[in-house]
This record gives C-alpha cells, sequence and structure tokens, in this order.
C-alpha cells in the first residue's frame, strides 16, 4: 500500500506490519521508564497514536525506545516495506518531528521524537534502573546515531 505524507512517499506491507505490531505491543518492556513513555503519551500527544497507525503501527509498540533522561525520549517503529522517497523536512505530528530511515532489506524505521514526557509512575524517577542508566547502553545509542548520521561530529 502506498502511503503519502507530505513529500514522503512510503509503500507499506501492511499486513506484515500489522502483524508485527501486534506482537511488539504484546511483548514490550515493563521497565519503569517505558511503563512512563506508554501511560504518558496518550496523555501528552493524542494525535500521535493515528500518525503511527498511517504506517499499520501502534503507538504501544515501539522496536525502540530511548528514555534519553526520565521525561524526554525517542521512540522507533519497524514498518515493512521501504521508502520510495524521503521527504526535505521531517514529518510532524503534535509537534514532534517524525522521520524514516531505512533498516534492512524489507523494513525502514519510523523514528518518533525527541518527546517531552510527564512522568506519571509511582516511583522516583531518579531512582529508577533503566537501560538508558547504564554506560553500555549510551555508547550502543552513539554508535547507532554516528551510524546515521550524515556527517561525523567531532567527539573529544
Amino acid at each position: 500500500m502506498l502511503l503519502k505524507i507530505n513529500d514522503w512517499i512510503f509503500d507499506i506491507d501492511w499486513e506484515r506490519t500489522m502483524e508485527h505490531a501486534s506482537f511488539a505491543v504484546s511483548d514490550h518492556c515493563t521497565c519503569a521508564y517505558c511503563e512512563n513513555y506508554y501511560r504518558a503519551v496518550h496523555q501528552m500527544y493524542p494525535r500521535l497514536s493515528d500518525f503511527v497507525k498511517k504506517f499499520a503501527a501502534d503507538i504501544d509498540g515501539p522496536v525502540e525506545m530511548y528514555p534519553i533522561e526520565p521525561t524526554l525520549y525517542l521512540s522507533g517503529y519497524r514498518i515493512f516495506g521501504r521508502i520510495v522517497q524521503a521527504g526535505s523536512e521531517p514529518m510532524m505530528e503534535d509537534g514532534i518531528p517524525i522521520t524514516a530511515v531505512p533498516a534492512g532489506e524489507d523494513f525502514f524505521m519510523v523514528e518518533v521524537g525527541e518527546m517531552e514526557l510527564p512522568w506519571v509512575m509511582d516511583e522516583d524517577p531518579d531512582e529508577v534502573i533503566s537501560p538508558a542508566n547504564e554506560p553500555e547502553y549510551m555508547q550502543r545509542m552513539m554508535n547507532r546515531l554516528l551510524e546515521n548520521a550524515d556527517f561525523a561530529p567531532i567527539i573529544s
């Protein structure tokens, strides 16, 4: 199915993406950072869920989530198909930038964020253990950013 958003054009394998999205929703992380995302994203960005559904994905089923800090998130959704035409600007919904990047032979990632979310969990966010608090996690994220960058930033 072809989907056009602004100057972006996608060819989406709707059935395969929906099947994957269903699995991603049922198998998501239950750490406090992720639970905070699932609870707060609907409150703060009600139209974002409908936007992600255009890709046959579910806002509650990101395959990648990056809690940069307790209330600042990036999330990624695996979409089977291909990017036919990359747009000149990020797509936007609810004031959140959204882009798509090739990721594999038969899928691409829809990346959502940065998005600010309130902390709605009972736990103190500064005391919650999350993968985002581990140096290895941050190094993986930095490597991923460098692999996908159009430029090589200077890191000292």
